[in-house]
């Protein structure tokens, strides 16, 4: 079930980083958002 819903957010995040800060750098600033998901879930999962 795990490899449906793993990138199900995508969109959604995608979305919602283009409405708030445009699309001109939105491949970037989704990086980032994407980065700081997976530190979060390391970190997360050490704790």
């Amino acid at each position: 079930m795990i490899g449906f819903t793993w990138l199900g957010t995508v969109p959604l995040t995608n979305g919602l980083v283009a409405q708030i800060f445009g699309v001109k750098y939105l491949s970037t600033l989704f990086s980032i958002v994407f980065l700081g998901h997976q530190i979060g879930s390391f970190l997360g999962g050490h704790c």
